[in-house]
Formats: structure tokens, sequence, C-alpha cells
């Protein structure tokens, strides 16, 4: 019953969801694909820098963990785990954007990062 308005947005922009958060969303839903129950929330992506060639972008993300011993987890026997996680993120993000995406992927522990709000305002959960 509303009549049609003016576009909110370019007709060739699909979403209003910074291109970051995107990025580190299919990382960590392909984390949680391979881990299962093993890290349900203690795991967190962060997407530090985009690099935007014409053939192709460079992404360069942290994964943070909260200990130590969930740092093996992640990158699994002989960095399997990861370098299956960054293969199927490529893949799905080369989908997504029409370009091939480089992924560099890099476990860090940060203790106790899911009580600190500055962490969690930087990766958007707050």
């Amino acid at each position: 019953m509303v009549p049609e308005g003016p576009p909110l947005f370019p007709e060739d922009i699909l979403t209003d969801y910074p291109r970051k958060l995107n990025m580190a969303d299919v990382i960590r839903e392909k984390l949680f694909e391979r881990l299962h129950d093993e890290l349900p929330h203690c795991v967190a992506v962060w997407v530090e820098t985009i690099t935007e060639g014409e053939t192709e972008w460079k992404v360069d993300a942290d994964i943070y963990i909260e200990r130590h011993s969930q740092k093996g987890i992640v990158i699994g026997e002989k960095g399997r785990l990861l370098k299956s996680v960054k293969h199927h993120a490529e893949k799905e993000l080369k989908e997504m954007y029409g370009l091939p995406v480089r992924l560099s992927l890099w476990v860090k522990v940060e203790k106790d990062w899911r009580k600190n709000f500055w962490i969690l305002k930087k990766l958007g959960y707050a």
C-alpha cells in the first residue's frame, strides 16, 4: 500500500555491513565448521587490513583466543586446520567479491578478551 520510495543505496551496493566485519564473519564461520564444539565462544576474528589490487585482494586477519592451550587446537596438527580454514574462506570470499582473496591468518592469545570492553568494541560486539 505504501508507494515505492527512492533507493537508499546505489544499485551496486549490496549491503551497508562493513567489509572487514563481513570477512571476519566468513573466517570465523569456517573456524566453527572445523572446530565444532571445541571452542564455541573463545574465538574471535579481526581483519587488520584489506589491500585491494586490480587482480586480487590481500587480507591480514588476526584470530583471537583466550589461552595458549587453545592455539594448538586452532592451528591444528602441522597447521592443517588453519590451512583448511584459509582455503575455504578464500573460496567463499572469492565468490562473494568476484576477485581472488589471499588471506594471511595469525593466531593471537589475548587473555580474557571476552571481558575487555575495548577489544569487544574493536571486534564489533559492543
